[in-house]
This record gives structure tokens, sequence and C-alpha cells, in this order.
């Protein structure tokens, strides 16, 4: 995000008016309770007629997992010097609180990808926000993603072309960016444009299911990092019939080569003497853990569908089929 251009807009006026301020443009408009803008004059009026102040599940058929879901629109976030206009008519479009191109202040700080709208919120109520140099603590405020500068405790916030996308990875497929030995890829299922993100953890090859794929490397870092505990959902379907015995041990961990994998829910779904199916819920993501874990049990996996990423869900996606993430999904992520 650029900086404000200093300058005195009085310039060559009459002594007796005041400059602006240098720095930054002037504060903006703020919304009121019924959604309408208000100038400062507008605002005073209101509270002192008030006497106030100011202040501030994923499907689990699986029958149902090849049938197909239309993309989404993209959610493009601003960049601050590439001249870019597009993202100000799409944040227009979804933020009613914003006048012109100005967004609201915790909307903003979101969209560099810094933290999430309800972390912002935190920041501007303990004063650690400034918008061009100046603390800002009243959350109706807006900025211009054109003209000002955001930073938090110093540091300074800076607009970012993320992309956010969900992809129905078949079985058969790698989730690799490119294969020495020739092997489809997840990247050969998007389009071109789309070369530049990485995969967000990963699938083996013959797993199938919902695979998240980015730019943002602090959503990488979140999803991946063990500290952070993402819930991840998966659909398995096993020869032989599951015991209540079986079910139990995966609950509670299995002995691996590595240790100990961490408690894990588990739900069953079906059995017969022949298959059995459940959910199974892990918050840690060692390579093919599902099929070692069950293997230990002596329970051959015959599919193993990923339903869900913490809140994201696969839904009624089908195989091969991609969407862009929602703001509200890419926002359930950094909550």
């Amino acid at each position: 995000m650029a900086d404000s251009k200093p300058e005195n807009e009085n310039a060559g006026k009459s002594k007796g008016k005041k400059s602006a301020p240098a720095g930054g443009s002037k504060p903006r408009r703020r919304i009121s309770d019924d959604g309408r803008s208000q100038s400062r004059d507008d605002v005073v009026r209101t509270h002192a007629k008030r006497g106030t102040t100011s202040g501030g599940a994923g499907t689990n058929a699986v029958d149902k997992l090849s049938a197909p879901q239309t993309p989404s629109r993209s959610r493009r976030q601003p960049v601050s010097d590439a001249g870019d206009t597009d993202f100000h008519d799409e944040f227009r479009a979804n933020n009613p609180h914003s006048t012109g191109s100005n967004l609201r202040l915790n909307r903003a700080i979101a969209a560099t990808g810094f933290c999430s709208r309800r972390k912002a919120d935190d920041f501007i109520a303990a004063r650690r926000v400034k918008v061009n140099g100046v603390v800002v603590e009243d959350f109706n405020y807006e900025v211009d993603p054109k003209k000002d500068s955001l930073s938090i405790d110093g540091k300074k916030l800076t607009w970012k072309n993320h992309v956010y996308i969900a992809l129905h990875k078949p079985s058969g497929v790698v989730t690799t960016m490119a294969d020495e030995r020739g092997r489809s890829t997840v990247m050969d299922l998007l389009p071109q444009e789309f070369s530049h993100l990485r995969p967000v953890g990963r699938l083996d090859m013959y797993s199938e299911g919902l695979l998240l794929l980015t730019n943002d490397g602090n959503l990488c870092q979140k999803l991946t990092h063990p500290e952070h505990e993402m819930g991840k959902l998966y659909l398995v379907i096993v020869r032989g019939k599951v015991a209540n015995s079986d079910l139990t041990k995966l609950s509670q961990g299995i002995y691996l080569e590595e240790g100990l994998t961490l408690p894990a829910k588990v739900r069953l779904l079906r059995r017969n003497d022949s298959t059995s199916e459940f959910e199974i819920t892990l918050v840690e993501g060692r390579n093919r853990q599902i099929r070692r874990m069950c293997s230990a049990l002596g329970l051959p996996v015959l599919r193993l569908v990923r339903l869900g990423i913490g809140r994201i869900q696969l839904g009624q996606m089908g195989p091969g089929k991609w969407r862009y993430l929602t703001d509200a999904e890419v926002e359930l992520l950094f909550t």
C-alpha cells in the first residue's frame, strides 16, 4: 500500500484558513447505525442527541462426491503499486459499509493478509493500529487503499494479490507442482494462470478429496504447522468388519514407526462382513498416516476421501473440479 503524498491542500489560499495536515489524507466519513455516511459534524450532533460518545458439514455420502459445482468468482485482493482497479469494484460490491473505494479499517487490515478481521478488531481496540502514522481506535474508520498507509506495532502492511483455490483431487493424481516420472499432477487440473499457486499440504496419489492451493505463505504455515491443530476430516472405507476396539485404538492413537499418533475423532458410519466405512478427523499430517494406522490394525484401505479442512467442506464438488474460496471461508481459515 503506498503512503499518502504529503501536500498542503490550501496552498495559495488566505492565511486565515488552516492547511490540511501533511503525511496522509483526511479522515474518512463515518458510517451510521443505519448504514448512511456521516460527516464529523453529523456524528457530533448525533451523539449529542443520544448523550453518548463515539466508540467503536461436508457430506459423508460417497455417491454425492461426484456432483459438479459451479466455481464462484475470484476473490482478488488489492495491490498497492500495480495500479490495479478491479479490486476496488469487488470490495465495494462486498462491503456495504464502504463509501466509494474506501474500506472499513478491520477489513482493510485483513485484506493485507496480516490477520483476520476479528483479530484486526483486537489490534484496533488495543490502539496498535496507525493510519498514516496516527493511531486510530474507531472501528468505523475507513481507509482508501490507493492513498492511505497502514501499520501495526510499527510494521507497515502491504496489499497483496492472494488467491485461494479449493480443488477436488481425484485418485491417481500426485500432489506436486511437476512430476519427473510424467504422472498427472494437481496443477494439470488448473488453468495456466494458477501456475504460481502451491498446494497446502498433500494427499497421496490414491487418496482423493479436498485440497487447498494458494500463494499466501502465512496461510500455508498456519494450516501445516502442528501447533495450530487444524482438523482435517476424512471418509475411510476399509476391507473387513471393523471392531469397536479398532475404532477406539484409532481414536486414542496408533504406534507408527515415528511414534504414537495424536488422538483423533472417529465416527462409524456403517459396517458389514465385507467392508466398513467411518469418518476420522486428524490434527496432524504424517505421510500416508491413515493408511498406515489402518494397516497396523489389519484393515486395508479401499478408499480415502478428505471431506474437510477446518470448516471448509468439499461438499458436492466433483472430482477434478475447483472453485475459489469465498471471503467467509478464507476468514474461517485465519480465525
